[in-house]
């Protein structure tokens, strides 16, 4: 019995080391990269070769609307084309799946789309999202093109894609994430 305690002592201690070795080396690999450039956000995961599969894309806030500047083009689900140009209340309300008002925001209402969110405020576009989102009985897998519509890339988007469209961003952050 005492010749057993030292062994499983060095058994923990061997074990903890291996544990704590495998996430030190885990968080000095970043899994998670955040892509701005102006008023644009779009959050990805970092694969083990380093590419970016961007799942996720902000553009404007209240603070800092959508503008003209940043001019492209959504498909969808049913197929229907829309060019940011046409993000106008009546249009994305006639099309939009879903609505809700927004807690404690005045004048502030979500419409949904094909897993696309448009944020007005005062029915003034403020904000469109764009989100991979799968649910166990469906999914939405949102397509984002040119300006002129022709050509389309289906979420999760690369950084390639995202420079093309939107140029070089002005800040990377890569992080972990569990």
């Amino acid at each position: 019995m005492i010749g057993t305690r030292p062994c499983s002592l060095i058994g923990i201690i061997c074990l903890v080391c291996i544990i704590a070795s495998t996430f030190t080396s885990c968080m000095h690999s970043p899994n998670y990269r955040v892509f701005k450039s102006g008023n644009i956000t779009a959050k990805g995961s970092i694969d083990r070769s380093g590419a970016t599969r961007y799942y996720s894309l902000e553009i404007g806030t209240l603070e800092y609307p959508l503008n003209e500047e940043q001019a492209f083009s959504i498909r969808a689900r049913d197929g229907v084309v829309l060019k940011s140009s046409d993000f106008v209340y009546q249009t994305i309300s006639s099309l939009a799946e879903q609505r809700k008002a927004v807690n404690g925001e005045d004048g502030v209402v979500n419409f949904f789309l094909s897993g696309f969110t448009f944020v007005f405020r005062d029915e003034k576009l403020v904000s469109f999202r764009a989100s991979l989102i799968k649910l166990r009985d469906e999914s939405y897998t949102p397509e984002i093109g040119n300006v002129e519509g022709k050509s389309f890339f289906s979420f999760p988007i690369s950084e390639s894609v995202l420079v093309d469209m939107f140029g070089e961003p002005d800040l990377r952050e890569d992080a972990f994430k569990l």
